[in-house]
């Protein structure tokens, strides 16, 4: 990754404070939910379509899933990366997003498509 963030690595001093930023997360029921922040500046604007440009068209998600598996090796949990990898693949290949029956009529991955 061009950078990735870890507060456990880094002191207060040495913590960059993003001008944009997107955080995914899940809550206990598996629901998902995003928060999106970024400054009021030109440079945070544009940092913040880089940001979704390219999640959709540079391999973003590819890039944080190999930083990913790198950390879980370092960390003995290579076993827990490829049970999490498995899923995702048998997701692509069902055209599912887990057992969730809503259907949204814009997929989010398209949404720049149209």
């Amino acid at each position: 990754m061009n950078r990735s963030y870890d507060p456990k690595t880094l002191s207060p001093i040495d913590q960059d404070i993003p001008i944009a930023q997107l955080t995914v997360y899940a809550d206990e029921q598996g629901l998902i939910y995003f928060a999106c922040d970024w400054k009021n500046e030109p440079l945070a604007i544009e940092s913040m379509a880089d940001i979704f440009y390219k999640l959709d068209q540079q391999d973003l998600i590819t890039e944080i899933l190999t930083d990913l598996k790198e950390q879980c090796v370092l960390e003995n949990k290579e076993e827990i990366f490829y049970q999490m990898f498995n899923m995702i693949k048998l997701r692509i290949a069902d055209g599912k997003t887990g057992e969730k029956s809503d259907s949204v009529a814009v997929p989010p991955s398209k949404v720049t498509r149209i």
